[in-house]
């Protein structure tokens, strides 16, 4: 049996070369690592997220405020951001229930929040993915 630097050599295959098996163990050890960290970092984001409470009074107020602006039906809005109908849209805005109150609501308000977000330009190319309003 061969030995290099102390180590048996037994050569496996990665990424096409053949490599010493020890090599080839702390590559697999540095992705399963990187691997848990990623993992890691999607839970927290997702628990902050869960976390953070959205003023949804405010929020209905902001949007009514934009689509009024910028002369955005109810309709158009409704359909391409929130996936969701004109008359839905218009409950939301006009009796928002507190964030603690909702449960399945709450991804129509985080989708509303998300649109505020972003710069002018993107949000009214959002609009318009689906055709001219």
């Amino acid at each position: 049996m061969q030995h290099v630097q102390g180590r048996p050599y037994h050569p496996t295959l990665m990424n096409g070369s053949l490599v010493p098996s020890h090599i080839n163990n702390e590559a697999l050890s540095l992705q399963k690592a990187l691997s848990n960290m990623h993992a890691r970092h999607d839970i927290i984001s997702h628990s902050i997220q869960e976390m953070e409470e959205i003023n949804t009074k405010v929020l209905a107020h902001r949007i009514s405020s934009e689509l009024k602006r910028y002369s955005i039906p109810q309709a158009v809005f409704a359909q391409r951001i929130l996936c969701r109908s004109q008359g839905t849209l218009s409950d939301l805005l006009r009796n928002p229930k507190p964030w603690s109150k909702l449960k399945s609501g709450r991804e129509t308000f985080r989708r509303m929040w998300k649109w505020l977000q972003e710069p002018e330009f993107q949000r009214m190319s959002a609009l318009r993915l689906a055709g001219e309003y």
